[in-house]
């Protein structure tokens, strides 16, 4: 009888969850345009066939070769960057290098100190978020040049964004833009700012502002004549649909995504496609077709390192769904060992929030159910404390800033004091 009880407990809490979230998701996908205008946008990426092949890449590269002085080295820089962004680790080693030559050849020290922050950015590559932002704080540290700062604290919002850190990430998108000419010249680093801040509003569920600045990045890459990532833009737009409850939206754009992959060869690019096939499906409660687009994603060789556990996850949680426990308590054992492996203790909590529903499918109805009140309150402690962590990193930047400008201050009264004495000898 008790476990009759917890076992409807279990289930009367897991139908509210499914059902409040259904509402919310119902309600998110209701009277906003940002559908309407994702829908245009990914239209506009696959009519005008706005994706980045190696054909792209490599007429990219030699007219880089055309230019001269800063204008190469932007381009090369933004090259590198791209390779970072989309984890392609093979790609990054080449262009990197490629980078740091010409800046040496060039004898330039801010292009060699923007290469210096996509090193520093390296371990998020393998998904090691901690030490990509604990690497890229000591390069920033002491930097003035506002294109260094553009370029590390792009990455730096990224890397807090994956941590759960999502009012650090959008100060560190604002500190870039802070100092940043807005200038011609400028337009790949804003491009690649906004692209952070529209990541780190999809996270935290604001899809209608994530579209605004996925909107502006096509709007710059536009006017600095860069290749548009359309699939990378088609793959979270329709992530965000998904997200939002725009099921049939969100499946269309799905396929639309996989119809402009498919002229890529290129085996990264049929992972993603795989990833958002799962992402959608398990969204859409199809789970056996997330679990079949999983598997087909993993078999892919190259997969991106710091996107396999993502898919993965995707696939645990469809197979608790189906109730197919034996699979799933595997699953999650594999996962487990990587999330130690990597000492990533945001995939943990991830994991923690499933492993009651793999329980549940094992029948273990009581510890599924101390096991979710457990998960919740350890998300929640989480959060707090990620949050104060948080706000003492912003007090401790503002503080910094004050300091900066009474400095100034200072200095320059000092300055006029000078000049107002020299007027009058």
């Amino acid at each position: 009888m008790r476990i009759s009880i917890l076992c409807a407990l279990v289930l009367g809490v897991y139908a509210i969850c499914v059902a409040g979230a259904a509402e919310a998701q119902q309600q998110a996908a209701q009277g906003h345009d940002w559908i309407a205008r994702g829908e245009t946008l990914a239209h506009r990426i696959e009519t005008g066939n706005l994706v980045i092949t190696p054909e792209v890449k490599r007429r990219r590269a030699q007219a880089a070769q055309n230019l001269q002085g800063d204008a190469r080295l932007m381009v090369l820089y933004d090259m590198a960057a791209d390779d970072y962004v989309a984890s392609d680790a093979g790609a990054a080693a080449t262009s990197i290098v490629r980078l740091e030559q010409e800046a040496s050849a060039q004898s330039s020290t801010r292009y060699m100190a923007m290469a210096a922050m996509l090193r520093a950015y390296a371990p998020a590559l393998d998904g090691d978020y901690v030490a990509a932002r604990s690497n890229l704080a000591a390069a920033l540290a002491n930097v003035t040049d506002p294109y260094v700062r553009a370029a590390g604290e792009r990455l730096r919002a990224y890397a807090l964004t994956d941590l759960g850190m999502f009012g650090n990430s959008l100060e560190a998108a604002r500190a870039g833009l802070l100092h940043l000419p807005d200038t011609p010249e400028t337009r790949p680093l804003r491009s690649g700012l906004h692209d952070a801040m529209a990541y780190n509003s999809v996270r935290v569920g604001d899809y209608e502002t994530a579209l605004m600045h996925l909107e502006r990045t096509v709007e710059l890459d536009t006017l600095a004549g860069r290749p548009i990532d359309g699939s990378v833009i088609i793959n979270n737009v329709a992530g965000m649909f998904a997200e939002a409850g725009a099921t049939a939206e969100a499946t269309h754009l799905a396929q639309i995504h996989r119809n402009v992959t498919a002229g890529m060869n290129d085996p990264v690019q049929t992972f993603f496609t795989d990833m958002l096939c799962a992402r959608v499906n398990l969204l859409a409660g199809n789970y056996q077709s997330a679990v079949q687009c999983a598997d087909e994603g993993r078999a892919m060789s190259g997969a991106p390192v710091e996107y396999i556990t993502r898919l993965l996850v995707y696939r645990v949680h469809a197979l608790a769904r189906l109730g197919r426990a034996s699979d799933a308590r595997a699953a999650m054992q594999e996962l487990r060992s990587m999330a130690s492996e990597r000492g990533d203790p945001n995939l943990s909590e991830k994991l923690d929030l499933i492993e009651p529903e793999i329980l549940d499918a094992e029948g273990r109805h009581a510890e599924a159910f101390a096991a979710m009140l457990h998960a919740h309150e350890t998300s929640e402690r989480n959060q707090m404390t990620r949050f104060n962590a948080g706000v003492r990193e912003l007090r401790a930047n503002m503080e910094s800033e004050v300091a900066q400008a009474e400095a100034r201050a200072e200095a320059q009264a000092i300055q006029s004091s000078l000049q107002a004495q020299t007027l009058k000898m």
